[in-house]
């Protein structure tokens, strides 16, 4: 690659050939080049998935800087990166860690029955933005409420005959785990109450009261789950999306800048090659 690079250098600086339109033999020269930058690109990111770490040669230090990082500095980093109210996956643990400590809460103050049925809802209906739980919410809504009307009516028909809830629960798992992950919230929430029911009316004699249950501790964990995504980062990632973007720009401008100024011209100013570098650099950070 660099070999490449060093003669399409050099033949943007030779007077252009009468015998071949020189726009033309850039243009070649310029779409193999990015083709063959791009196949050591995946080569190396490929080398690097399947095997040890080793040097790139023909791409820059700052592309693959992780290869001959240790691994305790790797967790370093990580960490580090994480340990800030900037990072969107500690604004997701915050939201997550604070709903479900208050769903506790509220399972334990009100003494609801089966109160992990709310840590349960909360935790399954919790999105990044407020917007997306509301959606989930309301889908949840509607599929455990018509799950738990079947379930209230599975529960009066076949009353203490565990033999029925025996034979209905594997075929209602199969269905419920198929279907729910596709189908979505409504449909995992729905099924998910017909399940619960089936097997908890072989442990111990229920009533229908159970599915009623069921809907007032859903709808208690959505409700804590909406709360705490209003409150905590609304908008999710959206924010730190704009902001990174935004740093992009501003440390590739240099960059654009220094090549625009070479490309034009054919050569560039004192000190390019350590401003192109420190360009560079910061854009490899984002």
């Amino acid at each position: 690659v660099e070999e490449m690079i060093a003669q399409y250098a050099a033949v943007r600086g030779v007077p252009p050939d009468l015998r071949e339109d020189p726009h033309a033999l850039l243009r070649r020269q310029s779409t193999l080049l990015a083709a063959a930058v791009s196949a050591v690109t995946v080569s190396a990111a490929v080398a690097l998935a399947t095997g040890p770490r080793r040097p790139m040669p023909g791409l820059p230090l700052e592309q693959f800087w992780y290869a001959g990082a240790s691994t305790p500095r790797l967790w370093r980093v990580r960490i580090a990166d994480h340990l800030t109210p900037r990072s969107v996956v500690f604004q997701n643990a915050v939201r997550t860690a604070s709903g479900l400590a208050l769903a506790r809460l509220v399972a334990g103050s009100l003494d609801l029955s089966h109160g992990f049925w709310v840590l349960l809802g909360m935790l399954t209906l919790g999105r990044t933005t407020a917007g997306a739980t509301w959606s989930a919410v309301r889908s949840a809504a509607v599929g455990t409420l018509i799950g738990s009307l079947a379930a209230g009516a599975l529960l009066i028909s076949a009353g203490d005959m565990t033999a029925v809830y025996a034979a209905l629960l594997v075929p209602m798992m199969l269905v419920a785990f198929s279907v729910g992950p596709v189908g979505g919230p409504a449909w995992g929430q729905g099924l998910f109450t017909l399940v619960v029911s089936t097997a908890f009316a072989q442990i111990a004699p229920v009533t229908w009261e159970l599915a009623e249950a069921r809907i007032v501790d859903v709808l208690t964990g959505s409700a804590i789950g909406l709360v705490c995504g209003v409150l905590a980062w609304p908008a999710g990632a959206r924010g730190e999306m704009r902001r990174s973007a935004a740093a992009l720009f501003r440390a590739t401008a240099p960059l654009i800048r220094l090549t625009v100024e070479r490309a034009a011209t054919g050569h560039s100013a004192p000190g390019t090659r350590a401003d192109a570098a420190t360009a560079l650099r910061r854009t490899m950070r984002y």
